[in-house]
């Protein structure tokens, strides 16, 4: 079942059942379902057809749903776009997809170019006139139109671009399949029912939160709470309003609302958390847990995993896992030569599934399967327990190489992590003549600490070995990460280049 046909059955079997809430405003399915259908329509009206791009610029708003539901109920592709890029990134995304249109705001209208505009109709919630046409007006035209048939499984449902932090980004093909396979499987994961309230606090655009959170919410028939932006207490604030029973984010979500100390009893609704986009740190996952008394739970994938490929049913018992394989998915650790790596021992991630993409969207094109015999290369380091569970280590482009030693990140930002003084650590490494290449940190400090570089040093010599610890410590105010809030090494590792030697910085 499709996550439309499951909004079919929903408003069949309880029409009155709140679909979304957003600041105060209630939809129910069958409201959700008659905007569904208007858009449709008015997208065939204007002579859209399957397969063809339909852009949404738009932020976490109900509009956002019922619109990604309607371009893909006529077997168009919704291609995802962020409120955050600017006016150069859109354009380059519009043109790589060839979009027939685009849906937005009045401040996303404001960002798509005047050469972009005569090739492209552009509908504007909340606007129209000289911004484009009216999203409402276009709502309120006749709708009735013969039915189309349902899209198959295997047909192309959207596309969401990679952060493209090493080159232009990526445009992920996903189907309706592949959609389908993740809601399914999360919603049983998570023993989702009607009954549950899922916060949608990370960006619907970000196929974390489009999958994970909305299409799942939707397809359990359960109610989808929409906050746009991301602030402690609004997070909060939905949470104790809405009575939210679910909550995913990312890991800096929830350290900020460990540090926001947003008191117990206004989270106490709360019967699931889940993380995801980035690795959860260790300390943060406790303190979550003594505070609010929910674990939370982990998985590991990717953009083109639709995202989920792993999933950790028990963080209590095994806390720096991403779990175990999702029934139907298969994945593989291999060496450097391909062959298969032995137990306890680091390789790339493999994986081949139900949820694996179809391609990026050049490729869904021209070749519909770029993998090495289905089997897509994540481009990530892990390794298997005895219990058969999952361990991310880094990303194998992270690696270090000391001299012919390979040194992962995250190993060592875990070791400076763990000094009373540092809140957050990034370690990246920096080309060297003679050894290749050497290892170097930025990290930022707590609040009210201070430590000297000599003193972080001793601190990691204690608990790595030797070619491991950083040869240059720096300080910063932050660490600089993406959209996705991945850290950016390679814009680190570049400035480091630039500067070329540099020298050590001391805090007293």
């Amino acid at each position: 079942m499709t996550v439309l046909e499951n909004i079919a059955q929903a408003t069949r079997t309880a029409p009155h059942r709140v679909s979304v809430l957003h600041e105060g405003s209630r939809y129910t399915y069958a409201e959700l379902s008659s905007f569904i259908e208007r858009l449709g329509a008015g997208l065939r009206q204007c002579g859209i057809r399957r397969r063809e791009r339909i852009a949404l610029l738009l932020p976490n708003c109900p509009e956002y749903v019922g619109c990604y539901l309607g371009v893909t109920s006529i077997g168009a592709i919704a291609v995802s776009l962020n409120p955050a890029l600017n006016s150069e990134e859109i354009a380059f995304i519009l043109d790589d997809t060839n979009a027939s249109a685009v849906i937005t705001n009045p401040e996303g209208a404001r960002k798509i170019s005047s050469p972009m505009r005569q090739r492209l109709e552009v509908i504007v919630c909340g606007g129209g006139d000289e911004q484009g046409y009216s999203l409402q007006r276009w709502l309120e035209n006749d709708a009735s139109m013969a039915p189309l048939a349902l899209p198959q499984e295997s047909e192309e449902t959207a596309i969401l671009y990679t952060s493209g932090t090493s080159g232009f980004p990526k445009g992920v093909t996903l189907s309706h399949g592949n959609v389908s396979f993740v809601t399914e499987t999360i919603a049983r994961c998570c023993n989702t029912t009607a009954e549950d309230r899922l916060l949608l606090a990370v960006p619907a655009s970000h196929c974390y939160g489009q999958n994970l959170v909305m299409n799942h919410a939707l397809r359990a028939a359960a109610t989808l709470v929409l906050v746009q932006g991301f602030d402690p207490e609004r997070v909060a604030s939905a949470v104790e309003r809405e009575q939210v029973t679910m909550f995913f984010g990312v890991p800096t979500m929830y350290a900020l609302l460990l540090k926001s100390r947003i008191a117990p009893h206004r989270m106490r609704s709360l019967r699931y958390c889940h993380s995801g986009a980035a690795p959860l740190d260790e300390q943060v996952a406790r303190e979550w847990q003594s505070r609010y008394g929910v674990p939370i739970h982990q998985g590991y994938g990717l953009t083109e995993c639709s995202p989920l490929t792993c999933y950790n049913f028990f963080p209590d018992r095994w806390p720096a896992s991403v779990g175990r394989p999702l029934a139907g998915v298969q994945l593989r650790i291999v060496d450097d030569a391909g062959a298969k790596a032995g137990l306890g021992e680091i390789g790339e991630i493999l994986v081949h599934g139900p949820n694996v993409m179809m391609g990026y969207w050049d490729s869904a094109i021209q070749s519909p399967a770029p993998l090495a015999n289905g089997w897509l290369r994540t481009g990530d380091c892990g390794l298997y327990d005895e219990f058969g569970n999952l361990y991310i280590v880094d990303r194998c482009k992270d690696m270090i190489n000391v001299s012919g030693l390979k040194v992962y990140p995250a190993e060592v930002e875990k070791v400076l992590k763990q000094h009373p003084a540092i809140q957050e650590a990034c370690v990246f490494g920096v080309r060297d003549e003679l050894l290749g290449e050497t290892v170097r940190a930025q990290v930022v400090l707590k609040e009210q600490s201070a430590v000297a570089t000599k003193d972080l040093s001793a601190f990691c010599h204690a608990r790595i070995a030797s070619y491991k610890v950083p040869v240059v410590i720096d300080f910063a105010k932050s660490i600089p990460v993406s959209r996705a809030g991945k850290v950016l090494r390679r814009m680190l590792r570049q400035e480091a280049e630039m500067r070329g030697a540099s020298h050590e910085q001391l805090i007293a």
